[in-house]
């Protein structure tokens, strides 16, 4: 009896597996959409600085690596802030092309949090 059980449970997870790795290229139906609503990503602007500022700013913003401003001392306003990060300045980089607007804000106001 164990040895039937353990066969049919086998055999179920066997299923399981191989429908929920089905063809992705089935055509979407009406309850497709109903059933996947659109989820938006939270913006972590601590994540992104990390990602694409932190190797030349520093953890605390005080690294200077090849010439990168010191933002613990910045006293540049919100929109100064933004412009740098989007067109780049001497030479750090314009991130607008890989980085959403809302990005940019969350990076920018993750940057200015780093001031004394």
């Amino acid at each position: 009896m164990k040895k039937i059980v353990l066969n049919i449970s086998i055999v179920a997870a066997g299923l399981i597996f191989f429908v929920s790795c089905g063809d992705s290229e089935k055509p979407a139906t009406n309850l497709d959409s109903v059933r996947q609503p659109e989820v938006s990503a939270t913006i972590n602007g601590e994540v992104l600085y990390q990602e694409k500022c932190m190797v030349c700013h520093g953890a605390d913003g005080k690294q200077n690596t090849m010439g990168a401003a010191d933002l613990s001392s910045s006293t540049l306003n919100h929109e100064t802030v933004l412009a740098i990060i989007s067109s780049g300045k001497n030479n750090m980089k314009a991130f607008s092309p890989e980085l959403s607007d809302e990005q940019i804000d969350a990076v920018a106001e993750y940057a200015e949090s780093l001031r004394k």
